[in-house]
């Protein structure tokens, strides 16, 4: 976040049930601002420095105690700490608005009324609004949300409804540059002309879109008016419509009571009229109010008041009076603890009879319960024998399966032995393949041979026959010139033999 003052942040504080989250909505349509329903991240680091106001499981007085110890044996402050703290929200907030691409953070958490003061110095640059409403308002709205008709729960919103307005009005009151007071019900009446000052005290423009609020609740929000602001395109409920939600004797008698609590110069800081408003409710009288409860019993309980905690320890005052309780003690007395006593050795002897009623109806619901156990355990003992028979069977066919089983076994291994050798036949088969195909291939090498060979054969035949017709030729040819021969050594012979005999 821009800035280590705060000039990026709005901060919206009220009163619960003042209407913060329609307000919150309609800010939320603006380009330029960021928000989440209620953050409440600034009050436990502020806190850990204060006395009172927090109670928590790992002894909150210690804690302090502890930090306060650090801080000093660490060359810091207590300013120090509260300026660590504020980087540390500037950064969250920072990055919250990062995150939506959005240059201011609108921070609405109601109860940052008990921290206002220490936020406003923190964050010299921040922007405070400050809203308002009907204190009276405020009030019936709380019996509408979570009081109810059971009043005794009031005294747990004591701050909220008494505290708040005079913190959030000191603090408009003393930062009147800084604070902007917004009255609900001018903002509920002219939202349009309301949010034109607001964006003027924020140096913002003020944008038609704020308007349509309507669905812009983001539905993972946990906190803030569920039903009111976010189910509707406008405020829920009448300007005046407390003066008909506190009608009743009792909220009646208490309204009046936390006006008179505030004060006119309160009521009237806040703008509103408290002439008109104690008008608008009669004042309870006798026998109207008997029987109610006032506002001072609901407030003088730091926790709140509890009807039960009241007769509790009435009860126990009246069994702690030894004067009550002694033979004949208050017998002629009477009075209002006499008469106490007499209700609560009532109440004993009506709580005695209904025990013992109870353990009579008790002892009989025992018995029951023992005949039914009594059945039970014989069904039981029934079911006992049958899955031990069951167990019995379970043992015999367990047998014999583990003989079925050795068998098996017993199989496996002569089907093993089989496989390894048909594992060998396959190896000896293939060989034998092997060798087959090379008797034939070496078979048709043969062939080839002897085609070969046969047809060398039939040559030599045929050169044979030529060779024998060509040696009858010659043969002819020799005897013939043998003959030949023969003829002409005959004419010699004979000339020879002529010319040596001379003739």
């Amino acid at each position: 976040m821009n800035g280590t003052n705060g000039e990026n942040l709005i901060f919206l504080i009220s009163q619960p049930r003042a209407g913060s989250t329609f307000f919150q909505l309609l800010l939320a349509g603006h380009h330029d601002i960021a928000t989440t329903s209620e953050p409440w991240i600034a009050l436990h680091p502020l806190y850990a420095l204060r006395e009172h106001g927090i109670k928590t499981v790992y002894n909150h007085d210690l804690s302090r105690e502890a930090l306060k110890d650090f801080l000093s044996q660490s060359g810091a402050t207590e300013e120090s700490y509260r300026r660590a703290v504020a980087g540390l929200l500037l950064s969250l907030y920072g990055q919250a608005a990062a995150s939506k691409g959005r240059r201011f953070f609108l921070d609405k958490t109601p109860r940052y009324y008990f921290i206002v003061e220490e936020l406003i110095r923190l964050f010299p640059g921040a922007k405070f609004l400050i809203l308002i409403r009907n204190p009276l308002a405020v009030l019936n709205s709380l019996f509408n949300k979570w009081v109810g008709t059971n009043y005794a729960l009031l005294g747990e919103f004591r701050h909220d409804l008494v505290e708040a307005p005079r913190l959030l009005a000191g603090a408009v009151r003393a930062n009147p540059g800084r604070c902007l007071m917004v009255k609900y019900e001018d903002l509920a009446a002219d939202a349009r002309g309301t949010l034109g000052t607001v964006c003027a005290h924020l140096g913002i423009a003020f944008e038609e879109v704020m308007l349509d609020y309507a669905g812009r609740v983001d539905p993972s929000w946990r906190f803030g008016d569920g039903i009111g602001a976010r189910g509707t395109d406008r405020p829920r409920g009448e300007p005046d419509g407390w003066r008909k939600g506190l009608a009743a004797p009792q909220s009646r008698l208490l309204a009046r009571s936390y006006l008179k609590e505030l004060g006119p110069e309160l009521v009237t800081e806040m703008g509103y009229d408290f002439n008109d408003m104690e008008a608008a409710l009669e004042p309870v009288e006798p026998p109207e109010a008997q029987g109610l409860i006032s506002w001072a019993t609901l407030m003088s309980a730091p926790g709140g008041f509890s009807i039960s905690n009241e007769a509790r320890q009435l009860v126990i005052d009246i069994l702690n009076d030894e004067a009550l309780w002694t033979e004949g003690g208050g017998e002629t007395g009477g009075g209002e603890r006499a008469e106490w006593r007499e209700v609560v050795r009532s109440a004993s002897r009506r709580l005695m009879d209904n025990r013992v009623a109870g353990l009579q109806e008790a002892i009989r619901a025992v018995s029951a319960d023992r005949e039914e156990l009594k059945g039970k355990v014989e069904r039981l003992g029934a079911v006992r024998e049958e899955l031990k028979a069951e167990v019995q069977r379970l043992g015999a066919d367990r047998d014999r399966r583990a003989v079925e089983g050795a068998r098996l076994r017993v199989d496996r291994d002569e089907l093993k032995g089989k496989v390894e050798r048909l594992g060998a036949v396959r190896e000896e088969l293939k060989a034998e393949v092997q060798r087959l195909r090379w008797f034939t291939v070496e078979s048709a090498r043969l062939r080839a041979r002897v085609n070969a060979l046969q047809g060398e054969a039939a040559r030599l035949k045929s050169e044979r026959d030529i060779a024998s017709a060509e040696g009858k030729r010659l043969k002819a040819a020799n005897d013939a010139i043998l003959a030949s021969r023969a003829w002409r050594a005959t004419v010699w012979f004979r000339a020879a033999v002529l010319k040596c005999l001379g003739m």
